[in-house]
């Protein structure tokens, strides 16, 4: 009795590890409408229409009432909203950075900080200031991957400037993303590159 336990304890925890959720979830699916099935099958198996069926007919209804069961349970995770792989990767950003930039034509240096922040629809904005001007940007769109932050930036005041940003990082598991390297170029022509760390 204590082997089949302690198989049951070990599947259970196999399955419900954070990688083997989708294993957990068809297992679920599989799960539900048989035990539903089993239900209304030892429910309805003595009506007065059922009384003189053969045993054979009784288990092709419920084998048609599982498929049916099935395929709506399939049909209503498929329309669930997925996982999104890349939710940890975001708020590994997250949080207070400085950055230092280089421009390849005046050779000249410039640091910053900048505030990476998830907001209530989940994506990411950026808003950052120069220390030598007090110039203030904000990042008009955001791209993430696994191991890369593109982000459109937009200057206002005092003169409107527009440019991308393309930074390289490495993405620790569940850990803060320390530091980011890459280039910068502006509409305008001019172009350098980027470093972002953490303070």
């Amino acid at each position: 009795m204590s082997e089949i336990a302690d198989s049951a304890s070990g599947f259970i925890s196999v399955i419900t590890e954070p990688g083997n959720r989708h294993l957990l979830h068809f297992i679920v699916l599989l799960i539900m409408p048989l035990l539903v099935t089993i239900v209304l099958f030892l429910l309805f198996q003595n009506t007065a229409t059922w009384t003189n069926a053969s045993k054979t007919q009784k288990l092709g209804g419920a084998a048609a009432a599982y498929v049916i069961l099935l395929g709506i349970s399939f049909g209503i995770y498929n329309n669930i909203e997925p996982d999104d792989p890349l939710a940890n990767t975001r708020q590994s950003l997250v949080g207070e950075w400085l950055w230092e930039s280089s421009n390849k034509e005046s050779d000249t240096k410039v640091k910053g900080s900048a505030t990476l922040r998830v907001n209530e629809t989940g994506d990411v904005e950026l808003i950052g200031r120069n220390f030598n001007r007090s110039v203030l940007f904000e990042a008009s769109e955001i791209l993430i991957t696994e191991s890369r932050l593109v982000f459109f930036w937009e200057v206002r005041l005092p003169e409107p400037s527009h440019g991308v940003a393309k930074l390289d990082f490495h993405s620790p598991d569940d850990r803060e993303i320390k530091s980011m390297e890459g280039f910068w170029f502006s509409m305008s022509g001019s172009s350098g590159i980027v470093k972002y760390y953490r303070d």
